[in-house]
């Protein structure tokens, strides 16, 4: 079913299972409102191909995702509400674009159909999360071909293999497998496959409980250690390979992407040269001599503090209750001069 969903998700609650999605929605605003949660600025949303319906917001309440809402990237439709009474479910994506080369390393064959969401994101904790799912129509009778996803991270005390020194933290827990329809069906890797029925089985092709994908992984969690208050890169893609049919998709939990936060722990994330933060005493230190003042505003312009800084060098602007949020600083050496020394964050 599909239908305009408010932008809190909230379509009405049927008592039956059923899956509802909305493509109207621009993709910056999914992330922001739909998959960002606690603890992460997010900015620079971009989704490739950015003009065929291979993305979605969805509702999907008493259904098989385990997943109240999100938001889906897919190789085909975003239609894949139950039952699952069809063979290979196929709407190939226009344009099918060119095949991506660590998309290749990570699945062993050329790619189709591949829809991609890249965005910045700003942890305000000291690790990322993102939970996840991924389903597929290559899991049917036919002979499985590794249609399959990946979720490249690159930044700050990252150095993989793949572009931008990227690593692609979508792996089968406990392994170096990728999340992919073979790797998903071997014997080794099968406690995190759920089978979802052919598309002529019942009870999956009479109750629309299940989704329209012949199987799916359990849900997921990425999970990856990064530096508080850093921009990270972070790049969500999922193709088919090989040939075009038998639709594949990864389910993104609406609020999966976070950073937890440890309430009661004060700290500054990432402050920009010159300063330095005293956690214990809550005081901001300024590498400069001379007296003058510390002026904080929010990003969005509003002045929070004004504290005068005396000299020597080091001396400090005590700072105790600042709440939680990104602020902007300036140094005034006298009331007409100022000098930005860039933002930082305070998480609690």
């Amino acid at each position: 079913m599909r239908c305009t969903l408010p932008l809190a998700l909230f379509c009405p609650v049927l008592a039956a299972a059923q899956y509802v999605y909305d493509t109207s929605l621009p993709i910056a605003q999914m992330v922001q409102q739909v998959l960002a949660g606690p603890g992460v600025q997010v900015s620079n949303v971009l989704v490739t191909p950015g003009t065929t319906d291979q993305y979605a917001v969805f509702t999907a309440p008493n259904t098989c995702l385990q997943m109240a809402a999100g938001l889906l990237l897919t190789t085909g439709s975003p239609d894949i509400a139950g039952p699952n009474a069809a063979l290979c479910w196929s709407t190939e994506a226009q344009p099918f674009g060119p095949s991506d080369p660590d998309m290749v390393t990570v699945l062993g064959g050329t790619t189709r159909d591949q829809v991609t969401l890249d965005l910045d994101v700003m942890p305000l904790g000291d690790s990322l999360y993102l939970e996840f799912r991924f389903g597929s129509e290559e899991f049917g009778p036919q002979v499985p071909v590794n249609d399959g996803m990946a979720i490249f991270l690159s930044g700050p005390g990252i150095n993989g293999p793949y572009t931008n020194g990227a690593e692609n933290l979508a792996l089968l827990p406990g392994t170096a497998d990728p999340v992919s329809t073979v790797h998903l069906l071997t014997t080794a890797d099968s406690a995190y496959f759920v089978d979802n029925g052919d598309g002529q089985t019942a009870p999956f092709d009479t109750d629309p409980y299940y989704v329209q994908y012949d199987g799916l992984s359990v849900v997921l969690r990425m999970e990856r250690a990064v530096q508080q208050g850093a921009i990270y890169h972070l790049r969500i893609a999922v193709a088919d390979v090989f040939d075009r049919s038998c639709d594949s998709g990864v389910l993104l939990r609406a609020g999966g992407l976070r950073s937890p936060i440890h309430e009661g722990v004060a700290a500054v994330a990432a402050p920009p040269p010159g300063l330095f933060w005293d956690p214990q005493q809550e005081v901001l230190h300024l590498a400069t001599t001379g007296g003058g003042w510390l002026v904080l505003h929010t990003v969005d312009g509003r002045p929070v503090r004004t504290l005068q800084v005396a000299d020597p060098a080091g001396s400090g602007a005590a700072l105790p209750g600042l709440p939680a949020g990104t602020y902007l600083v300036m140094f005034q050496s006298d009331r007409s001069a100022a000098r930005a020394l860039g933002r930082f964050v305070v998480v609690r």
